[in-house]
């Protein structure tokens, strides 16, 4: 994790928090293993806020870069999840795996659609954690 540095942005009372994950590295293989530098960190953050709250809902967003064959243009793309609930009793390891799952997706659809970028390095994995409190019944 010496090559990631993580920040920390404060919302609305503290009800969303963002972290950012940051890489310092730029060389990385393959999109796969790329992935894999930044799954540690998201890991502890959902652990780390897991163990203070009940429960919490979650969005986690890798930015990529990308660059046209062509003519060398370079630019960001953002691949998202939709918002996760995570209870106490959530299996941290299948929704870690289910997310790392969803990302691969929209990265291998953004690919299929033929555009013309090449993928080069993930620059960034946002995860926002936003305070859930369900309504009981």
């Amino acid at each position: 994790m010496s090559n990631l540095r993580i920040t920390v942005k404060r919302a609305l009372r503290d009800s969303v928090i963002e972290f950012s994950v940051y890489s310092l590295e730029t060389l990385m293989p393959t999109p796969e293993e790329g992935l894999e530098v930044f799954w540690p960190s998201v890991r502890m953050i959902l652990d780390q806020f897991s163990q203070r709250r009940n429960c919490f809902k979650f969005q986690v967003t890798f930015d990529g870069v990308f660059q046209k064959h062509i003519n060398g243009e370079e630019q960001t793309f953002g691949f998202k999840t939709r918002s996760t609930t995570c209870l106490r009793s959530t299996n941290k390891n299948e929704l870690i795996n289910n997310v790392r799952t969803k990302i691969l997706e929209s990265y291998e659809s953004f690919q299929g659609m033929g555009s013309g970028w090449i993928w080069r390095q993930w620059r960034m994995v946002k995860v926002l954690v936003i305070k859930y409190n369900p309504v009981s019944g």
